[in-house]
């Protein structure tokens, strides 16, 4: 619609949406174009004189998703650049709380891909105190799962993982279902490292049947790699061998090479351990 009404407001508002939901769906790539569209859009709109604020947060959100894209589809240090450009541009007075807040989010995300234990910490905390200032329940739950993450990773796996189950219980009670397939993926990792399996498998069982529920998919290949590894770490190799095989199959299929380059990498350690 917006490209027959030669609308740059509504097109930059219409790409933050499709960019999502084509993300959600598995579709890296088709998200990246229509999120670098909304970006475009989002800058076009606000040099004709349209809602500032508003242009500003879209810009910010399509930027910070589609680091999540470039990361996915194995450009890493794309991701980065992209996101440190979202999260410089959002930490303004003048710009709103709430796109504040998606900056650090973003930040923290990339933080928690590159395995950034330190960063993630510090955008998490940055991130909770903003969003405890302004009542912002997404950006104190998301701020509790990258602090538990953080602490996890550090070796504080008790208190790192409770943070994270507390975050989730959080996001579940505010009605916020995006990308939680991947915290729980997260959470499940952090479970797995500590040797707490069943607390992994919970986590593991919920992601599938909300990936199944929801067609969130975009981080399938990794609930499938974990479930091999879950599978490994209970002696069922047989079992580990198909899970890492479709996990393999999902992420070449969705174009998300990073995803692809993770499991062959897990797998190969495991079977030559």
């Amino acid at each position: 619609i917006a490209s027959h009404i030669d609308s740059p407001d509504l097109k930059a508002q219409l790409a933050l949406p499709r960019g999502g939901a084509l993300g959600m769906l598995g579709d890296p790539l088709a998200a990246l174009r229509e999120l670098e569209s909304g970006v475009a859009a989002a800058e076009e709109a606000a040099r004709q004189g349209a809602d500032l604020q508003a242009m500003v947060g879209v810009r910010i959100t399509c930027m910070t998703w589609a680091a999540d894209n470039l990361w996915l589809m194995g450009f890493p240090d794309r991701a980065l650049d992209v996101s440190n450009q979202a999260l410089a541009a959002s930490q303004s007075d003048e710009v709103a709380p709430p796109v504040r807040a998606q900056g650090l989010v973003g930040a923290s995300t990339i933080a928690v891909l590159r395995k950034e234990s330190e960063k993630a910490a510090a955008y998490a905390d940055q991130l909770t105190t903003l969003s405890e200032q302004h009542d912002l329940p997404f950006g104190i739950a998301h701020g509790a799962i990258s602090r538990g993450w953080a602490e996890a990773r550090q070796g504080n796996a008790a208190e790192g993982i409770c943070a994270m189950q507390m975050g989730l219980d959080r996001l579940a009670e505010v009605g916020t279902g995006m990308k939680r397939t991947f915290y729980l993926c997260l959470l499940a990792e952090a479970s797995l490292d500590a040797g707490m399996l069943d607390v992994c498998e919970t986590a593991l069982r919920e992601a599938s049947n909300y990936a199944q529920e929801y067609e969130e998919v975009f981080y399938l290949a990794e609930i499938q790699r974990l479930r091999g590894a879950l599978a490994y770490a209970r002696g069922h190799e047989e079992q580990a061998s198909r899970y890492y095989e479709q996990a393999i199959e999902t992420a070449e299929r969705q174009g998300a090479k990073m995803l692809q380059q993770m499991v062959s990498r897990a797998w190969t350690t495991l079977s030559q351990s």
